[in-house]
């Protein structure tokens, strides 16, 4: 498997090479089609950022089956993984998986990989240096989009579950599981090779990516097993196999796994699943934490008002703000599903800010985090029952409603509609309907209380006023000497 990963790898890495270079055609100049592009990507503008990749992709594929590949096809691979991306961020899963797959058949055809050898330096071990890092990472994000395109799939048959639709066989989730673990791996293994490779020196625009940093860390591939030990334990079986470095502790056999149900055992298994899961997100937590520090750490007087105000290092913030959020949201899924509430909030409330501190307020990206903290209000609302707290139980109900209603408007938003036949969109209902009911209740428990209380005062009120008018006794007369 390490000469088909070496070959593929190989293969891949060109393509971002390729995009930053100069090369203009009649239809388009790159330059000018990768910023749109990544604007469109930022905005959140989903159906045109699709739509214009699609466009550059009919500009460039090549015409004829084993034509010999020109300077353009590394572009077409690229958009592939753009577009496919963007498919998997909209829910579109079957749609991005054959974006992928198409992209993966480009990179491994052998005219594609001619011209990556071709393109590669030869002597320079600096600038060989440059040209490999960024084609590196562009591997990854291939990686990385494959196995979040997995979670997604195991995620929306939980979804599924919930809402009482069976959308995905067993076999076909604990195939997924087997898939995702070999990525994991693949991701680890990969990362490890790339340990100290972007520099600290101020001149290296890498050392001020807090992305870049955090890809050769090991921060994705934690995060990814966090993610997995987290939907595996919403399974009423055991997935029969693991998240692990050493290929040898992967368990093949459907048979070690237990049958169906809500057994005491099963429970306990779910319960080991989650502890895992949160042990995984927060190593990735504090890895993506240590990247985005380290990233603005690299500006010479970062500290200083005149080099933060600057559109640079603004943006550097915002990358890593980003970073930041991504496995914050993760690990308070867990925490919450744990049991672990006043946690599970404080780090879905940082990593909410830091998305919107990266003007993520109104972006798409935003709506699942926003529908956990819906979820997360409404436990807390539950919880403030139990405690008798009224007042808190009706402003947690009230968060997950507003929360609801904003993550509803993302996901039908005109930009960016997320896929109308997910279960996702089951699963809000249900939650909205949930979270209205419970403000309902806890308004009126609210207001029977405040009744009570202001009944209680008056009577008191009366009492009090009724003693002071009773007529005072006389005083004891003074006995005669």
């Amino acid at each position: 498997m390490q000469n088909h990963l070496s070959r593929f790898l190989l293969a891949v890495t060109v393509v971002g090479a390729v995009l930053t270079s100069s090369v203009a055609t009649a239809q388009f100049d790159l330059a000018v089609e990768r910023k749109l592009l990544t604007e469109l990507l930022e905005e959140g503008k989903y159906k045109q950022a699709v739509a214009e990749a699609k466009r550059v992709e009919a500009a460039i594929k090549p015409k004829r089956k084993n034509v010999w590949l020109g300077p353009l096809t590394p572009v077409y691979a690229e958009l592939l993984i753009y577009r496919g991306s963007i498919e998997r961020r909209m829910g579109n899963l079957d749609a991005a998986e054959k974006t992928l797959t198409e992209a993966y058949k480009m990179v491994s055809d052998p005219g594609f990989q001619q011209l990556v050898a071709v393109a590669a330096p030869r002597d320079d071990a600096e600038e060989q240096g440059r040209y490999w890092l960024p084609l590196e990472l562009t591997y990854l994000r291939l990686l990385d989009n494959s196995t979040e395109l997995l979670l997604q799939r195991v995620r929306a048959a939980n979804d599924a579950r919930q809402v009482g639709r069976e959308t995905a066989s067993r076999d076909q989730i604990d195939g997924w599981f087997k898939q995702i673990d070999t990525l994991i791996r693949m991701s680890i293994m990969t990362r490890g090779s790339l340990r100290g490779r972007v520099s600290d020196e101020e001149k290296d625009p890498m050392a001020r990516s807090a992305n870049a940093r955090m890809m050769i860390t090991q921060a994705r591939p934690r995060r990814y097993a966090g993610m997995r030990y987290v939907e595996a334990s919403k399974l009423p079986w055991t997935v029969p196999s693991d998240t692990s470095a050493d290929e040898g502790s992967t368990t093949d056999s459907a048979a070690d796994a237990p049958e169906e149900g809500g057994s005491i055992e099963q429970n306990l298994e779910a319960d080991g699943q989650r502890r895992r899961g949160i042990s995984y997100l927060v190593e990735a937590t504090a890895l993506g934490a240590a990247a985005a520090g380290a990233a603005l750490a690299s500006f010479k007087d970062g500290e200083k008002e005149e080099t933060r105000s600057t559109l640079e290092f603004i943006a550097a913030s915002q990358e890593a703000a980003l970073v930041r959020a991504e496995s914050l949201v993760s690990l308070a899924e867990a925490e919450m599903l744990f049991g672990r509430l006043k946690a599970a909030r404080e780090h879905l409330d940082a990593g909410l800010a830091d998305m919107r501190s990266a003007g993520h307020d109104d972006h798409p990206d935003i709506a699942l985090p926003l529908m956990l903290s819906a979820e997360l209000g409404l436990r807390e609302s539950n919880a403030a029952f139990v405690a008798k707290d009224s007042l808190v139980a009706k402003q947690s109900a009230k968060l997950a409603v507003d929360s609801l209603q904003d993550a509803k408007r993302l996901l039908e938003s005109e930009d960016s509609q997320y896929d109308p036949a997910s279960p996702l969109h089951a699963l809000l209902a249900d939650l909205m309907t949930g979270s209205r009911t419970q403000e309902r209740k806890s308004t009126q428990v609210l207001a029977a209380t405040d009744a009570a209380d202001a009944a209680a005062r008056k009577a008191l009120s009366a009492l009090s006023k009724g003693d002071a008018k009773k007529p005072k006794p006389p005083p004891a007369a003074t006995p005669a000497p």
